[in-house]
């Protein structure tokens, strides 16, 4: 699971002043009773996390690791930067979630281009359950996929969480073919007609 770690800000440091210092100012909602907590993490690691895959994180704090989500983060209008973040803790990892886990194709297939060419057409599904049961990837494995060929949604085995779609037929990735094997299509269809016209 992709982790980051974020540090307690000062509240007499202006958010402004963080910003111009390379830090984005944030708060962790729902971990204490007593109400949010400001916190601060360098613009370089949460944009890195920001183009990370899957939805829950290991977030380290004073010491201390917790699961959780990034609940929201605001841009500025003008230059598009990041200038806030929220995060919500998983407290009860045992109670049911649904989130979105990224699907990867996975398995070696032959450098051959007449085998075709496999195409992802879903780069993620929504799955139920409880926290300590979900993968950080669904491996999808399309090594002996052959053109025409294709892996739905239906096929995914997936142990201990349910997937909450509904379309159970949707395709996850097929396999077509590939640029040599529509030129070798053409270049046989083409010498059969003029093999057809020369002996006529």
């Amino acid at each position: 699971m992709n982790q980051f770690t974020l540090e307690r800000r000062n509240l007499n440091l202006k958010p402004r002043i963080l910003r111009e210092v390379g830090f984005i100012p944030g708060n962790i909602y729902g971990k204490k009773k007593e109400g949010s907590i400001p916190v601060k993490i360098p613009y370089l690691d949460f944009a890195n996390v920001l183009n990370q895959t899957g939805e829950i994180y290991t977030i380290s704090f004073e010491g201390e690791e917790f699961f959780g989500k990034i609940q929201a983060y605001q841009r500025d209008p003008v230059s598009n930067k990041i200038i806030h973040f929220s995060i919500c803790p998983i407290l009860n990892k045992s109670k049911p979630i649904s989130l979105d886990i990224p699907i990867k194709l996975i398995g070696e297939r032959s450098n051959n281009p007449l085998t075709g060419v496999v195409i992802q057409k879903k780069d993620s599904i929504r799955v139920s359950g409880e926290l300590a049961n979900f993968p950080d990837l669904v491996n999808v494995d399309v090594s002996r996929l052959k053109v025409g060929d294709s892996v739905l949604l239906s096929e995914l085995k997936l142990k201990n969480i349910s997937v909450q779609e509904s379309k159970p037929d949707e395709v996850i990735a097929v396999c077509r073919p590939s640029g040599a094997m529509l030129e070798n299509y053409l270049l046989e269809n083409s010498s059969s007609d003029l093999a057809q016209s020369e002996t006529v």
